[in-house]
């Protein structure tokens, strides 16, 4: 078999939810929960607790769907405003001196400005019904199993999005 017919689309079943040319189902959450950049080491360390703990409870929920966890960096213009904002409003003292050195540090890094990003891809194979024809995997039960926990995840992880096909390709 050739990876073409195993791994890529066959359909897209909703806004969020795709078909795989094995029968298997799967969407895309992106959470941007890891963000460092100017939070303290407790409030980093409390976010993937929060991550962890809400994996944990749903996969006892939820035994039946695969998750599988992607770290990935991208360019970003956010972060920029977001320095230059905290910076300016926590200057305590020295104001003459400190905004031109944080103006000059945030134009050097806007170039090169990152964001990490959590994205969590949810699959669930649904079982077949038969052994002797091949039947496509996707019901209505398929795409409700991996909304339920699209509404579950949200619930539990502020900041979670549940990605519409355009983004997950």
């Amino acid at each position: 078999m050739n990876y073409h017919a195993k791994l890529t689309w066959k359909q897209g079943l909703s806004d969020n939810v795709v078909e795989h040319h094995d029968g298997v189902v799967s969407m895309l959450a992106t959470w941007d929960g890891y963000r460092v950049d100017l939070e303290s080491i407790s409030s980093i360390k409390s976010s993937w607790l929060s991550f962890r703990d809400a994996l944990h409870v749903l996969s006892d929920k939820y035994p039946d769907l695969l998750v599988e966890q992607h770290f990935y960096r991208d360019g970003d213009t956010e972060v920029i405003p977001a320095y230059l904002e905290n910076h300016r409003k926590n200057i305590v003292r020295g104001k003459d001196l400190a905004i031109p050195i944080i103006e000059g540090t945030a134009e050097n890094f806007s170039k090169v400005a990152k964001t990490n990003t959590v994205a969590l891809v949810v699959s669930y194979k649904p079982k077949k019904k038969s052994i002797f024809k091949r039947q496509s995997g996707h019901d209505d039960d398929s795409v409700n199993r991996l909304m339920m926990f699209a509404k579950d995840i949200r619930s539990m992880l502020p900041g979670i999005l549940i990605r519409n096909l355009d983004v997950y390709r």
